[in-house]
């Protein structure tokens, strides 16, 4: 694509640096810039992403001790965005940023780039821009409101600000209704990007000698807790489908005890644990199965395929669902959506095995539905959209209330006198 001068640079800000959905929603967003002709820069901290972000975008570093958390003076906060906007240069810019101290950061740094502002990205439910400092106001009607405050606990008023500018995107509208009801406001109109699942094209399935149910998820149990329940279900549809398999791909610390939870059920030898596998051996996986159960991208990437994709509620190790992925009344990739139902994912499962053609209206209905919102080409058009937008003012955003602790450590470190604070990854 043809670079057009009307859209400003990409800048991602998003501090935290392991392998997740949130680090992978942020890479998947640079390689859209990408496909616009742009150079998208991501600011982030030291971590196992690196590599990736390196092959779509310019990569600059800032120590997690001062970036991830508010654990910084705001000298040191002025010092780091004096260093990134050295680095960056006067290009009109766009930055995204999900959340605290992200938020900080951008603000200041997009009043030192010209006709540049920044935009807060919902990706999770519970998303509140909190720390705000405590008044004496605080302490009535509820003197409790004080400890709140003191706890770090009070919202800052900058997600009203972004709202009242436009300036809010979400993965979702619930997510963007829960944020709303957070911050006690009625509502928040946000832009909607979903999450962005590459396509390479429709696989072939691969030879299989039984039906089976798969899930990819790093094996938690915490976040993906559902992996246990859904060991749980598979034992009691194996009662109604004696050749049905279940298979797992992903690693991670409750491995063993699903593992074991597996053989205390009496059904070890029909789960098949694969571990981690490289992104391109999953179409096949997911093209064979006879429904796909997860949530977040993966999800969304075996509705490509044209799998039933069964969601599974994040935190819950019961594995319950609020149903199947493009469903009218679904919201969602798996978190908790106030007032949606919560199924037991064995009753949903039951139905797509037992009927075939329910199983393909399913199946049909995602794929549409994940081709119309996740694929990177409608991702791409949102993004050239959202950036050949006119700037607005860059919304205020006061010093959060720090951590003292991880404050203290940081000057101690002698944080407060090094130079740069930012630099080239």
């Amino acid at each position: 694509m043809l670079l057009s001068p009307r859209l400003r640079r990409p800048v991602f800000i998003y501090s935290g640096n392991h392998v997740g959905g949130g680090e992978y929603l942020c890479l998947r967003r640079a390689e859209c810039a990408v496909r616009l002709g742009l150079k998208p820069v991501i600011i982030t901290s030291p971590g196992p992403m690196d590599e990736q972000y390196r092959r779509v975008a310019r990569l600059l570093h800032v120590d997690a001790a001062i970036f991830n958390r508010p654990a910084f003076t705001p000298d040191m906060a002025e010092a780091i965005a004096e260093d990134l906007a050295a680095l960056l240069g006067p290009e009109p810019s766009h930055i995204e940023v999900t959340g605290l101290p992200d938020s900080y950061f951008a603000s200041l740094l997009a009043r030192r780039l010209p006709d540049s502002d920044y935009s807060l990205l919902i990706i999770r439910p519970g998303t509140v821009l909190s720390r705000g400092w405590p008044t004496w106001s605080d302490l009535w009607p509820d003197p409790r409101r004080l400890l709140h405050a003191l706890r770090g606990r009070k919202e800052n008023g900058v997600l009203r600000a972004l709202s009242a500018q436009g300036r809010i995107l979400a993965v979702n509208q619930p997510c963007a209704d829960d944020a709303a009801r957070l911050a006690s406001l009625p509502s928040i109109v946000a832009g909607i990007e979903p999450v962005i699942v590459p396509f390479a094209g429709v696989a072939s399935a691969g030879a299989s000698s039984a039906p089976y149910l798969l899930t990819v998820a790093r094996i938690d149990g915490i976040m993906k807790a559902y992996v246990r329940g859904l060991v749980v279900a598979f034992a009691t549809l194996r009662e109604a489908h004696p050749s049905l398999r279940l298979k797992i791909v992903g690693d991670g610390t409750d491995r063993p005890a699903t593992e074991a939870l597996a053989a205390r059920l009496g059904v070890a030898s029909s789960v098949d644990f694969l571990g981690t596998l490289p992104p391109a051996a999953l179409p096949e996986l997911y093209v064979g199965a006879a429904a796909f159960v997860g949530m977040g991208t993966t999800a969304c990437e075996a509705a490509m395929q044209g799998v039933p994709s069964v969601l599974a509620l994040a935190y819950d190790g019961e594995c319950r669902s609020p149903g199947c992925y493009g469903e009218p009344s679904v919201e969602g990739f798996g978190e908790v959506v106030p007032g949606q139902a919560k199924h037991p994912v064995a009753e949903v499962l039951r139905r797509l095995l037992a009927d075939p053609a329910l199983a393909r209206q399913v199946a049909e209905r995602g794929r549409v539905r994940a081709f119309a919102e996740n694929h990177p080409d409608a991702a791409t058009e949102r993004m050239r959209l959202l950036l050949s937008r006119a700037p607005v003012v860059p919304a205020p955003h006061p010093y959060p209330l720090p951590k003292l602790r991880q404050l203290l450590r940081n000057v101690l470190r002698g944080y407060g006198s090094r130079r740069p604070l930012a630099r080239e990854a």
